[in-house]
């Protein structure tokens, strides 16, 4: 499903706002009297997480969990422990922080996920049923992540256009980089019941049609007209 709100997120408050609304609106309609929401990171869900409030989920036993590591070389407000922690508390339900970086070597990941406080945050994000994301342009994801020289030229040469997941996509919706990570990666995110996605501003319009592309399973998005109006010139 795609629900396209009037306006441009990066412009207009009301757009925000309206979106922000529409998707609260739908998760508030699939909780269960016991859930678990996944969430990622990124200025949308720094925005989203700011503005929900105690109407979401009332009376519903709801913990919020962070579906991925985080990266220290960005900014705090922007990563998923952030978000996961004040959108538990502006909704005054239950939150856990993932206390691990993203983009560990395998071997270091396998290590990690011995450890009983990584086995007990991780049985938690594996009984997710609710996914709420969003999506990246791929180059500045990836510096976001700091990732290395190589790594950047493994982009460029495959034309990623998008993130999300850890997982870099190409126009056709194809995958053609992926990020280790101590949380979900895309095939885990495949098995969750509902995931919803919201995003704003015409510069996302490439990196949204790519993930687009990718034909994602179980998925809801959220957009906004100016996303839209670029889509439609591409197709």
């Amino acid at each position: 499903d795609i629900y396209v709100v009037k306006g441009d997120f990066n412009k207009s408050e009301i757009t925000r706002k309206l979106m922000v609304r529409l998707l609260l609106d739908k998760v508030n309609n699939l909780l269960t009297k016991e859930c678990v929401i996944g969430v990622s990171g990124g200025t949308t869900m720094h925005y989203l997480a700011k503005n929900v409030d105690k109407t979401f989920g009332y009376g519903k036993d709801v913990m919020i969990t962070p579906i991925r590591g985080g990266f220290s070389a960005s900014k705090n407000s922007w990563q998923s422990n952030y978000i996961a922690t004040r959108f538990g508390i502006n909704s005054n339900h239950k939150y856990q922080l993932l206390h691990a970086p993203d983009n560990l070597k395998e071997t270091t990941l396998d290590e990690l996920k011995k450890e009983p406080i990584m086995k007990q945050s991780l049985s938690i994000i594996n009984k997710s049923s609710i996914i709420i994301h969003s999506i990246g342009g791929a180059f500045e994801m990836a510096e976001r992540r700091k990732l290395p020289t190589e790594t950047m030229q493994i982009l460029k040469e495959k034309k990623a256009i998008s993130e999300t997941f850890g997982s870099f996509y190409n126009k056709e919706g194809k995958i053609v980089y992926s990020i280790c990570t101590v949380g979900m990666d895309i095939e885990d995110v495949q098995k969750v019941a509902d995931i919803f996605t919201i995003v704003g501003g015409a510069e996302k319009g490439d990196a949204v049609l790519s993930y687009l592309n990718s034909k994602p399973k179980n998925a809801t998005f959220i957009i906004d007209e100016a996303i839209c109006k670029k889509i439609l010139t591409k197709i």
